[in-house]
């Protein structure tokens, strides 16, 4: 069952600490003392509620304050519930006191009104997104039950892909984020988990194409066209179309397709990775000078991504057997990082390619930064 001290795996003083009601001294006392109850100070829940008694003299329609009463009331093996719809009764439009609700009725074993909470709390604050999705899979993985918390027409489009990234079941996730597409039809984020999803499948990560490849195929083109019409020039929409292509046995024209695309963005590093993945998978003769340039160079802002770069390509060449390109990488990754073990890859690799003197020199430079090569 959900833990009514914690909502989606949040510390409920966290989460109502960040609503829009402006801080105040004693009301910081309240939170301070009701982190400390939640850490398991369970001596101080005496304490919290006079803190609350007292706050609510002051401001008796003070929502932040009855909810914190609801948590001291639940510790105290009193009843919550009164608290909770006080709050909602004196802000009706705020998602946390539903929320709130929504694990109290979890709890109790009141899994419709719990779902219902849910999704009212989703609607009223779309920042309970993700916390109001936790809650739902951890009282369901059945799509037609988590589709009580998803709020009506295009504002429940984020509600069902937060919940298709958290449930495992391939069908499951498939529904929901097809619902979720169906929503809003101009939301990529969601047709973007699901390509993610098909992809995985046609490149044999998961079972879901196992048997049915063409139509996932098909499916995977139909939402990548779509996403085109959306925003046409964009990375992953590039990436996700080559990937596509390598799945379906044409890294060739994965690679030719990358070649062009990639020179389009700002910001092609990922782009320019698959275009050399693409080549690799082609068994091209060669790696792509210019695509394996323009991936060094994004990659190259800092010391340690630009030694990451370099490692990755050379065990690309290392690979394909390519060893005398493979020295190079490593001695690129080396003069960035500067480690005894970044230069006996050199050495090694250097061995291989039949290069002895640099193979020494590697060897030197290893034992210099105080380490022993073998």
């Amino acid at each position: 069952m959900v833990a009514l001290t914690f909502v989606a795996g949040a510390p409920v003083a966290v989460i109502l600490a960040t609503g829009a009601h402006e801080s105040v001294s004693d009301r910081d006392e309240v939170t301070r003392t009701l982190n400390a109850v939640e850490q398991g100070d369970a001596g101080r829940v005496g304490e919290l509620e006079q803190l609350v008694a007292a706050n609510l003299l002051r401001r008796p329609t003070d929502p932040y304050v009855m909810l914190v009463g609801a948590i001291a009331a639940d510790k105290a093996g009193k009843n919550p519930l009164p608290w909770i719809a006080r709050a909602i009764e004196c802000e009706p439009i705020a998602g946390r006191p539903h929320l709130l609700l929504a694990q109290v009725l979890a709890r109790r074993g009141a899994r419709s009104q719990a779902f219902l909470g849910i999704r009212m709390a989703v609607q009223r604050e779309y920042g309970l997104t993700e916390r109001g999705a936790l809650l739902a899979v951890a009282l369901s993985q059945e799509p037609d039950e988590l589709m009580r918390a998803v709020p009506e027409g295009r504002m429940g489009a984020s509600m069902l892909l937060a919940l298709g990234r958290l449930v495992k079941e391939p069908d499951t996730r498939a529904k929901l984020l097809d619902a979720g597409i169906a929503r809003d039809p101009r939301f990529p984020a969601v047709r973007y988990r699901r390509v993610e999803d098909l992809l995985r499948g046609l490149e044999g990560q998961t079972k879901e194409c196992e048997n049915t490849r063409v139509r996932c195929q098909r499916r995977a083109t139909v939402l990548l066209d779509e996403l085109e019409s959306i925003e046409p020039v964009e990375s992953r929409l590039m990436v996700a179309r080559a990937r596509l292509m390598i799945a379906t046995n044409n890294a060739a024209g994965a690679e030719t397709y990358l070649a062009e695309k990639c020179a389009r963005l700002s910001a092609p590093l990922e782009c320019r990775r698959w275009q050399i993945v693409a080549a690799d998978k082609a068994q091209a003769e060669k790696l792509p000078s210019q695509g394996v340039a323009a991936f060094l160079q994004a990659a190259c802002v800092n010391s340690r991504d630009c030694a990451a770069a370099a490692n990755w390509l050379a065990t690309v060449h290392m690979r394909r057997r390519e060893f005398v390109a493979a020295t190079d990488m490593y001695e690129r990754a080396a003069s960035e990082l500067n480690s005894p073990s970044a230069w006996v890859k050199v050495a090694e690799a250097a061995e291989k390619a039949g290069l002895d003197t640099s193979a020494a020199r590697a060897r030197a430079k290893a034992e210099a930064r105080g380490t022993s090569p073998d």
